[in-house]
């Protein structure tokens, strides 16, 4: 009985201190409560800022002219990967790649990392030099996570400046964001890429869509 009694006690005393905690101790203004605020002014340049952030965080952004000019920047960039097998996730482009001399995978590997992955994307967001892929932009989050060279194709028209402007869509069943390759420092503070997915992230900005 005695120690049912100090369980409530502390329950109580728990539920008490929680409630109390509900008004914020500190004054805000209002105004600035709402969606359109988010404390950061709009970038000058969608494209400048994107490529910089991206820099930032170990990723590289290539801007293409087109569709051809993205398939030979491809080939160049992955001629130290000439080992690694190729899926692409992009039914409009597969044709394409084939055509333009990649053998590329049936379907996407089902273990290893020692490939390359081609994806599209929902958005890029310039803030942060963020990829924002999700169930409607690819077949799903493992292709995003496990090769060790994933490739992003997107459109000049898919730059965003903030984070909030990738929903405008509306709200897909998984949403994801990749700033830069996988990363960890874990280890004596030492950054190490490619540590949980992806060592290099590549997204390629196409000028004509």
């Amino acid at each position: 009985m005695q120690r049912s009694t100090i369980s409530n006690n502390a329950r109580n005393g728990i539920l008490k201190r929680l409630k109390d905690s509900c008004e914020p101790a500190w004054s805000f203004d209002e105004e600035l409560v709402h969606d359109d605020f988010n404390g950061f002014n709009n970038p000058a340049s969608l494209l400048d800022t994107f490529l910089l952030r991206l820099e930032a965080v170990k990723g590289l952004g290539v801007v293409v002219d087109n569709k051809a000019s993205f398939a030979g920047e491809l080939k160049r960039m992955l001629n130290s990967c000439n080992q690694y097998k190729i899926y692409c996730s992009i039914p409009s482009l597969q044709n394409y790649l084939r055509h333009e001399g990649f053998e590329l995978l049936e379907k996407e590997p089902s273990s290893g990392s020692k490939w390359v992955a081609i994806t599209g994307c929902e958005c890029l967001i310039a803030l942060t030099g963020s990829v924002m892929a999700s169930a409607g932009s690819g077949p799903g989050r493992k292709i995003h996570v496990s090769p060790e060279v994933h490739v992003v194709y997107a459109g000049l028209s898919q730059l965003v400046p903030f984070i909030k402007d990738g929903f405008a869509n509306g709200n897909p069943s998984w949403i994801g964001l990749i700033t830069g390759p996988s990363r960890t420092a874990d280890i004596e503070k030492t950054l190490v890429l490619g540590a949980h997915g992806p060592k290099s992230l590549l997204v390629f900005i196409d000028r004509s869509f």
